[in-house]
C-alpha cells in the first residue's frame, strides 16, 4: 500500500509590501521579508564574516549575491498584476539586509511605472513559492 507524499515548508517568511508612489504614478513596491529563526541562523552562519553582531556592508553584499540573487529565477517569489495585467518582476533595487541576533530581514524594491486610469484600479501583489518549500505569511 502506498502513501501519498506531502511537502512541508523549510523556510518561513513574514512579509509586507508597501506601494511606492511619486505624484500620480505608482513607481514600485517595497517588500520586506523576515525569516524564521532557524533559517536566519543558517543565513548568518553561511554568509557573514563574524560570529555575532550587526551585518557589515560586505556581509550584505555577500547575502545579496549568494543568497538572494538566485531568487530572480523565481521572479523574487512575487507576482504583481495591475488591472488584471501581469507586470514583469525581473529586477529589484535597493536591496538591504539586517540581523537582530535572532532573525534576518531583507528589504528590496520591485520598480515599475504605472499611471492609474481615472476610476477604479486594482493592484495585486502576491508573494508565494510554487514548490511549497517557503511559506510566505
Amino acid at each position: 500500500m502506498s502513501v501519498p507524499a506531502a511537502a512541508h515548508p523549510h523556510v518561513f517568511i513574514d512579509y509586507s509590501a508597501t506601494i511606492l508612489c511619486r505624484h500620480d504614478r505608482i513607481v514600485g513596491v517595497r517588500l520586506a521579508w523576515t525569516f524564521d529563526e532557524m533559517y536566519s541562523a543558517s543565513l548568518f552562519h553561511d554568509y557573514t564574516s563574524q560570529p555575532k553582531g550587526p551585518l557589515t556592508p560586505a556581509d550584505i553584499e555577500k547575502l545579496r549575491k549568494e543568497a538572494f540573487q538566485d531568487s530572480s529565477e523565481e521572479h523574487y517569489f512575487t507576482d504583481v498584476t495591475f488591472n488584471g495585467k501581469a507586470l514583469p518582476v525581473s529586477q529589484v533595487t535597493d536591496f538591504a539586509a539586517s540581523y537582530d541576533g535572532r532573525k534576518m530581514s531583507y528589504r528590496f524594491t520591485v520598480p515599475f511605472a504605472l499611471e492609474p486610469a481615472r476610476g477604479p484600479n486594482v493592484l495585486d501583489i502576491a508573494s508565494f513559492d510554487t514548490e511549497f518549500y517557503i511559506d510566505f505569511e
